[in-house]
């Protein structure tokens, strides 16, 4: 049976960390850091049909080609299965009321039989740019992050444009000019 507290929390985290990375991300290469521009003061409260999603985690099917591996993730040495959900972010975090796009995440849940209590969920960004947070996590998982599974939530997502999560369409540089020189 699903825990709707953990997948709730789980969706709240990712979307925090979708939102520190959509800056580097986002079109208008003024954007990210070093721009001079702090758009972060201006950016409107995440709605609650966003960060109260309720995900619905399944057993992991094999990578897509666009996530770059061939193979369906492994269980874990104490036989904790891979899970795999979408979750809804805003396509433009100024308008986060408006149209939306699918995030890729993979998760593993916390040991059961570790006998110490779930503290709650951890959200890795394997960066890139372009690298896929769902099967690189799994590749990880095994050696490097099994001390920190007995207590915690394992969570990775594609970023945007990357594997199995949705892309941004960015304007021709003609049209985005004017745009980026009043705003």
């Amino acid at each position: 049976m699903p825990n709707h507290h953990s997948s709730r929390t789980a969706a709240v985290l990712v979307s925090l960390a979708v939102l520190a990375v959509a800056t580097v991300t986002a079109c208008d290469p003024g954007s990210g850091s070093g721009s001079g521009t702090d758009r972060t003061a201006a950016t409107p409260a995440v709605p609650a049909s966003l960060s109260g999603q309720e995900l619905n985690w399944t057993p992991c099917p094999a990578p897509s080609a666009a996530q770059g591996a061939d193979e369906k993730p492994k269980n874990l040495p104490d036989g904790t299965k891979w899970q795999c959900s979408t979750m809804k972010a805003p396509l433009d975090y100024a308008k986060a009321d408006g149209k939306t796009i699918d995030l890729a995440l993979i998760r593993a849940t916390a040991a059961r039989d570790s006998g110490k209590e779930r503290i709650g969920s951890l959200v890795f960004n394997f960066g890139g740019p372009g690298a896929s947070g769902v099967p690189t996590l799994s590749d990880f998982a095994e050696d490097e992050y099994m001390k920190l599974h007995k207590r915690y939530d394992l969570v990775s997502f594609d970023p945007r444009g990357v594997g199995n999560s949705a892309g941004v369409e960015c304007p021709n540089t003609a049209r985005r000019r004017p745009a980026s020189a009043t705003g």
